[in-house]
């Protein structure tokens, strides 16, 4: 949207303040009789005079041209007719087919077929007024506004104009054209001297790839601030920004958004929602705080990330990197996970968790002192922990598997986790099934040590175990498991988030 919208708009109604047949009106000034061919007088019809042929009149510097007039002598009020014309040197000329000036109302009227033309302005209608003690200049019926200067087109159904207050008013159908844009709404309103415009009811904006929506709004020439408010929509080529307030200022290039935010990326296909939302132009950088959420949807599936605040900024080839802190919470139909803070780069579609971070795949539960999730088409395609790495799976109702070590590194095959790699002081317990029976039970506890430890899963259990450099293990049969060691696992599945409420957190 150009920054001069409403600036333009206010040199259209400009004109307005020149439709009185003067702007200086004094109450003891009258209309003076230049010539007329024809000058005739009937008392009977009252103490009144027609005027014929080549009528012209002066009138506080002004002078009315017409083809027949009635001039009331006792009034002093008077009526034109046929090829009305005013003129005020090079300041203006108004043309119309009738006129009407009222001495005791001072009020001023001119219809059919008016245009007022001033140096930069033409204002075309069928009723223009203007009433010298209310200082009120008006048109309706509708009326169209062009202006040479600045290439502009406004039509209303009525305009106004208050001298008083310096109030300009359009009503009704406003349309404000321009090559670069096009503003259309039910009421335009500014004052000349905040320089403030308001627009109410149903306004759009369309201008070069950008379309804005809103039901009330307001812009200050001076300060170049502009405020959206009532079901505000933003819509670009790639986005669309919603909003119960949007503000912006030209000046800073700072943007702000309040209550029910929503930005929405068509290209990258993500959406972010929250209660506050801003935004600076000249750093290039955003965040959304309160309930703030982002959908990322993808081919098959949907990703969700809920946090305090979300931040994102634009890396050195203009590619999205988001920040979430604190509080995060991630939910995605195969894969969940939490914690203080964390990184997402668009650009891999990397996700890095950080400070106590919890990633639940199925049935197990990853932790280690931060995880880094790879995708790819969509799909999560490897993980890896670094630093006090912990895998935890149910082995049964009351029994954990367990896997740790210095690094761990996942592998997943359709966002399930395959194998699994620990490297760096590995140790594992887990509890292996009879698989033979028709329900699996668990037949002893296989505890191991090694530097380096491989793990092969099918459908989430363990299906194969290597153990590389110095392996050490020991089978122990089901009758002699110790059940305490059960009591150092720590599930966390009650923190497990497991639907779009629990991310966002209402």
């Amino acid at each position: 949207m150009s920054k001069n919208i409403f600036q333009y708009a206010v040199l259209i109604c400009l004109c307005l303040f020149i439709t009185a047949l003067t702007g200086e009106a004094q109450s003891n000034k009258v209309v003076r009789l230049i010539r007329a061919d024809i000058q005739e007088f009937d008392a009977s019809k009252g103490d009144m005079q027609r005027l014929l042929g080549n009528v012209q009149f002066e009138y506080q510097g002004s002078l009315l041209y017409c083809d027949s007039a009635y001039l009331y002598n006792k009034t002093k009020d008077f009526d034109a007719y046929s090829n009305v014309s005013i003129r005020k040197g090079s300041d203006y000329n108004m043309v119309g087919e009738e006129l009407h000036l009222d001495q005791k109302t001072k009020v001023a009227t001119v219809q059919r077929n008016v245009v007022l033309r001033d140096k930069e302005m033409t204002l075309t209608t069928n009723y223009l007024l203007y009433n010298m003690d209310t200082e009120i200049a008006a048109y309706s019926g509708g009326g169209k506004i062009v202006s040479q200067k600045n290439n502009n087109t406004l039509t209303s159904t009525r305009g106004y104009y208050h001298s008083k207050s310096e109030t300009f008013y359009f009503r009704d159908k406003v349309i404000l054209k321009n090559p670069d844009y096009l503003v259309k709404c039910d009421t335009l309103q500014y004052n000349s001297i905040s320089e403030i415009s308001y627009f109410l009811g149903p306004t759009t904006i369309v201008g070069s790839g950008t379309n804005i929506y809103c039901e009330n709004g307001m812009y200050d020439s001076r300060k170049d601030f502009y405020r959206f408010g009532k079901n505000a929509v933003v819509t670009s080529k790639s986005s669309v920004l919603k909003g119960d307030s949007i503000a912006y200022s030209g000046r800073t290039g700072i943007g702000e958004v309040f209550g029910n935010v929503m930005i929405r990326d068509t290209t990258e296909n993500y959406q972010v929602n929250g209660d506050r939302g801003f935004y600076d132009e000249q750093k290039n950088f955003s965040w959304v705080t309160g309930h703030s959420y982002m959908t990322q949807y993808l081919d098959s599936d949907t990703l969700y990330m809920g946090a305090d605040t979300l931040l994102s900024r634009q890396d050195s080839l203009e590619r999205k990197i988001f920040y979430a802190y604190p509080n995060v919470k991630l939910f995605k139909s195969d894969m969940q996970g939490k914690s203080d803070s964390l990184v997402y780069s668009q650009a891999d579609s990397t996700i890095q968790m950080y400070v106590d971070p919890i990633l639940w795949s199925d049935k197990s539960q990853i932790t280690g002192d931060s995880i880094t999730i790879f995708s790819l088409n969509g799909k999560i395609d490897r993980m890896f922990v670094r630093k006090n790495s912990l895998v935890i799976s149910q082995a049964d109702e009351t029994r954990f598997n367990r896997i740790e070590g210095r690094e761990l590194t996942g592998y997943f095959l359709d966002n399930a986790l395959q194998r699994v790699w620990i490297e760096g002081n590995g140790k594992l317990s887990y509890y292996p099934t009879d698989d033979k029976s028709v329900r699996p039970k668990v037949i002893g506890q296989n505890n191991g040590e090694s530097s380096n430890i491989e793990l092969f899963l099918i459908e989430s259990k363990v299906a194969r175990i290597k153990l590389h450099t110095a392996p050490s293990t020991v089978f122990t049969p089901i009758s002699q498991i110790d059940t305490s060691t059960n009591s150092e696992i720590n599930w966390r599945g009650d923190e497990r988030p497991m639907s779009l409420e629990d991310v966002v957190g209402r």
